[in-house]
């Protein structure tokens, strides 16, 4: 749970007479218009129940556009006291199955069949979903690499921020659902990174292979310091990553992993009294950067295999042909070990440098 030390300006005084229960939700809706200044969140994030609402961050002073970054939050606290876990989704503005998942969960999770607290954040980059770019589209910035934030920075680190300090740090384990976009078709998995704290990298796990995706991955720690995994991580908390699927396409399949996984992770924690949905994963990992093929030139990519299939050393996988020329030869891709190919680029014009594939080794558990 947050903490009850009022932090913020704009947070509800709950002993104030108007707004006792019954009359909160008005008093921090009224108190939003006229208000750009201050941040706000118009529910109380401790009040039993299910709540909808709008987390509004004052963005730098800048000639057009919105005064406002504004997103949707969903805050369940359930009838029993237990776990906080925290669903982010749409942190790339063009993977949308986590943010399709996590609206469906705001409508459909029950609070009296709760135990602890979920909050829902399904649309973190909202500018980027409703204009389909990928980065934050006020101030150009990859949202993933703004984290912890500043509170008097960009407007992506600014709602990092207001991310980190309100929904990661209570939580004790963070969902991150996403896709590839439309940079690579990923196979449906679950991920955790590697970390060297053996306990928290055990409970990671265990949330990952209860998620129940097809494939469960380990990815390496991330190299940069100002992702959401590394702030987390640096938070000591539990993480878990999804891909699923990619290619900007919305598919059934992908969809309906997301969201029983989603439930799945809170009948691990105990947070919902069912049964697992049992399920089948194979167990991969990625355990360097030599696990990642990237263009030797400017180029049309046709890719030649199938995300799921196994590859050979020195196997081709797809082919770089240049437009510019109609008597220049085309490169081969060729994988650098035997692998299983995780993830492809979907094909189309790339440039030298840019990422083409993701191979994974099987392992045991």
């Amino acid at each position: 749970m947050l903490p009850t030390k009022k932090l913020y300006t704009a947070d509800i005084d709950l002993d104030s007479p108007e707004n006792k229960p019954g009359n909160v939700a008005d008093a921090a809706i009224n108190n939003i218009p006229g208000d750009s200044d201050h941040v706000q969140l118009n529910i109380d994030t401790e009040q039993r129940g299910k709540h909808h609402g709008h987390l509004s961050i004052p963005l730098p002073a800048q000639n057009d556009g919105p005064v406002q970054y504004t997103i949707p939050v969903c805050v369940i606290n359930g009838h029993q006291p237990g776990p906080t876990v925290t669903f982010m989704a749409g942190v790339h503005g063009d993977e949308h199955e986590g943010s399709l998942t996590l609206h469906r969960l705001a409508r459909e999770l029950d609070a009296e069949s709760l135990q602890g607290t979920v909050y829902l954040l399904p649309a973190v980059n909202i500018e980027g979903l409703q204009s389909a770019q990928r980065f934050n589209p006020l101030d150009e910035q990859n949202v993933d690499y703004a984290f912890p934030g500043t509170e008097t920075g960009s407007a992506s680190e600014r709602l990092a921020f207001e991310i980190t300090n309100r929904f990661i740090k209570p939580a004790e384990l963070i969902i991150d659902l996403r896709t590839s976009g439309n940079q690579l078709q990923f196979i449906p998995s679950v991920a955790v990174r590697f970390n060297t704290d053996k306990a928290l990298a055990k409970s990671s796990e265990e949330c990952m292979i209860a998620f129940g995706a097809p494939n469960s991955l380990r990815f390496p720690t991330s190299s940069t310091e100002n992702s959401i995994q590394a702030t987390v991580n640096a938070m000591q908390k539990q993480y878990v990553q999804t891909e699923l699927g990619g290619g900007t396409i919305n598919s059934v399949r992908s969809l309906s992993i997301a969201y029983s996984g989603c439930l799945n992770v809170l009948r691990h924690k105990g947070m919902l009294k069912q049964e697992l949905e049992l399920a089948s994963t194979r167990l991969l990992e990625v355990r360097d950067t030599s696990y990642y093929v990237y263009a030797a030139l400017d180029a049309l990519y046709e890719p030649r295999v199938h995300p799921g299939e196994n590859v050979w050393h020195q196997q081709p996988m797809g082919l770089l042909t240049p437009i510019d020329n109609t008597d220049e030869k085309s490169t081969l891709v060729h994988s650098s070990r035997d692998a299983c190919l995780l993830a492809t680029h979907p094909g189309g014009y790339v440039n030298k440098g840019q990422l083409l594939a993701i191979l994974a080794e099987e392992v045991q558990a």
